[in-house]
């Protein structure tokens, strides 16, 4: 009668008769609810110790009701913990090996680079074994699946460049790494390398890749290629301010405001892009190395502060004004061919040039050049040059291109005892004596002389200079 009117008066429903072991008393200080009144019922059951005794001897004789009341909340409790704990160790197991398991690998090309690296070539690899690895390289070898390489858990440097690779999840937790090449892969998710938050140097040129958000947060990069990729929004990386050197060339990039922050970079690979205003890189002072070849950039004056530059190539944009290179007096290399230019005059306090390039332009006068005493290589094929006394006393070079321009006058280059290689194929050129008057051509120098005005008859002054020339080891293409 006590549990239904207990029941009656909104108590707790009674688990397994427990309310038929007390008396009423002690069930009204109690409540019935010792969820409710935990506190208060510890306090009034410790002055109650003689009743409770009663109370555990009526619970042990009502085990049986109890047990299955609780069964019913536990249990449901218990199945959702044993199917959590399932789930865990199928995502780790492929991951966690115990202490000397074996290591297997589904790509024996793989298998065969780790052994190399290891030189274990005979036996099982074991987790232990994969923990000793800090370098992989693997070029070329037709690798297709990374699995087995996640054990290698203090990599800190991995190529795996020119290989079949599509899929990267085997490296995701491999937080050492701090170098990773995978250029010329079939990369198309970089979503696995998100958190190798150490890595300072990543390329992946030539990859299917689309979406480079996830670059943003490896902040400690500070080399990145991604030539040949598709990305066209350079803003994921804008964060980067690490970055000393990015490769984007051969891309779909027409925007270079989200370089601007990047003010540590000294090395910056553009050409092959849709860029034509360079104006976001006129405060980037550190730059030493750009290239921007094969744009759209006509105007050069976000450079003129650039004095850093040492490398600069544009080769085939649409350039015709060099007047802001005129102050970039640390340039070493430069290559303007395939444009509009024919004014070399700015050039002509660019002392340090040791490489110039203007092939394909309107380029007829060399007087600009005759100071460049420390160039070495010259490259103004396909311009209207016809006089080369201007480089008389340019007596570094040793490769010298002028084909395809009106020369006839050898004169000039007599004195040249260092080259090495001469290019004046498509020229008006009859006589050869200068060139034997240079006592430096020499073995294994070349000279190309096709398509000139020469007389090829046997026993012509041009075939018995080309045989003196040949008797001294050069080799002459006529």
């Amino acid at each position: 009668g006590t549990v239904t009117a207990g029941r009656r008066r909104g108590l707790h429903p009674d688990p397994g008769g427990v309310a038929e072991c007390m008396d009423g008393d002690l069930r009204r200080r109690l409540s019935c609810d010792p969820y409710r009144h935990r506190s208060a019922a510890v306090r009034q059951a410790r002055s109650l110790s003689g009743s409770m005794v009663g109370i555990w001897v009526c619970l042990a004789q009502n085990r049986g009701d109890l047990m299955r009341s609780l069964r019913g909340k536990i249990l449901p409790l218990l199945v959702i913990l044993a199917i959590a704990l399932l789930v865990i160790a199928v995502l780790l197991v492929p991951r966690i090996l115990p202490p000397g398991a074996v290591v297997l690998f589904p790509d024996a090309s793989l298998e065969s680079a780790v052994r190399e690296e290891l030189g274990k070539y005979y036996g099982d690899i074991t987790v232990e074994g994969m923990a000793t690895l800090t370098e992989l390289r693997a070029e070329s070898a037709g690798i297709s699946d990374l699995t087995g390489l996640q054990y290698a858990v203090n990599l800190t440097e991995l190529g795996l460049n020119e290989n079949l690779i599509s899929d990267l999840s085997p490296l995701a937790e491999l937080t050492n790494l701090t170098w990773l090449d995978l250029s010329s892969n079939q990369v198309s998710d970089l979503s696995p390398l998100a958190g190798l938050t150490n890595l300072t140097g990543l390329i992946l040129p030539e990859s299917p890749v689309s979406d480079f958000s996830l670059l943003a947060g490896l902040t400690n990069l500070t080399e990145l290629g991604l030539s040949g990729s598709q990305i066209s929004d350079l803003s994921p990386l804008t964060g980067l301010t690490n970055l000393t050197e990015l490769g984007l060339s051969d891309s779909q990039v027409s925007d270079l405001s989200p370089l601007a922050v990047l003010t540590n970079l000294t090395d910056l690979s553009l050409s092959g892009n849709q860029v034509s205003d360079l104006s976001p890189l006129a405060g980037m002072t550190n730059l030493k190395q750009i290239s921007l070849g094969e744009s759209q950039v006509s105007d050069l004056s976000a450079l003129a502060g650039l004095t850093n530059l040492n490398q600069l190539s544009l080769s085939g944009s649409q350039v015709s004004d060099l007047s802001a290179l005129a102050g970039l007096t640390d340039l070493t290399t430069l290559s303007l061919s395939y444009n509009q230019i024919s004014d070399l005059s700015p050039l002509a306090g660019l002392t340090n040039l040791t490489g110039l390039e203007f092939a394909g332009s309107q380029v007829s006068d060399l007087s600009p050049l005759a100071g460049l005493t420390n160039l070495s290589k010259l490259g103004l094929a396909e311009n209207q040059i016809s006089d080369l006394s201007p480089l008389v006393g340019l007596t570094n070079l040793t490769m010298l291109w002028l084909s395809e321009n009106q020369i006839s006058d050898l004169s000039p280059l007599a004195g040249l005892t260092n080259l090495t290689e001469l290019g004046l194929s498509e020229n008006q050129v009859s006589d050869l004596s200068p060139l034997v008057a240079n006592l430096g051509l020499g073995g294994g120098d070349n000279v190309s002389l096709s398509s000139n005005h020469l007389d090829l008859t046997a026993g012509s002054p041009a075939m018995n200079d080309i045989a003196t020339l040949r008797d001294r080891g050069v080799l002459v293409s006529y």
